[in-house]
């Protein structure tokens, strides 16, 4: 009994190696994305569509050629960012969202590893406050240290920069 135990502890820490090990290359990350589909369209309320997948691969695959450090990212934090994305209701396309790679210390060691997480960015911040109803208007203006600028409210709202 106890060989099947240690089997099975073997085994699970074989998974468990292999989901923390870094994607590789363009491929596996699109795999990887399909294999999860299920999970992400449950994430984000929704029920899987061969389309919306398509779409993901696509986006996934060049998320990586944009960033190339993603396919050093290991399994369980691009899993994660997926998953954060899809709550989220948002895309990593570049505009509403993005995979962005960390290098983040392993506890115990002095070893460093590539994590993924999903940032969102304002577009997509923008887009939630929109959908959600919460907002009427939203704007987004770059405003720098030492610029000098002036909001005005009103019937004509800018702001003079």
């Amino acid at each position: 009994m106890s060989k099947t135990v240690n089997g099975q502890n073997a085994l699970q820490k074989s998974k468990r190696d292999e989901f923390l090990a870094p994607v590789g290359d363009a491929k596996s990350l699109g795999e990887m994305v399909t294999l999860a589909e299920g999970q992400l369209a449950a994430a984000a309320g929704r029920k899987p569509d061969a389309d919306r997948t398509a779409r993901t691969m696509i986006l996934t695959r060049m998320a990586a050629q944009r960033n190339p450090d993603l396919l050093t990212c290991t399994r369980e934090s691009l899993y994660w960012a997926f998953l954060d994305a899809a709550r989220c209701g948002l895309e990593w396309d570049g505009e509403h969202g993005a995979l962005v790679p960390y290098n983040v210390k392993v506890k115990g060691t002095d070893r460093y590893q590539k994590e993924a997480k999903f940032l969102p960015m304002v577009k997509g911040l923008i887009h939630l406050l929109a959908v959600s109803g919460v907002c009427h208007d939203v704007r987004a203006r770059a405003v720098f240290r030492g610029d000098l600028y002036r909001v005005i409210e009103g019937t004509n709202p800018r702001v003079i920069h």
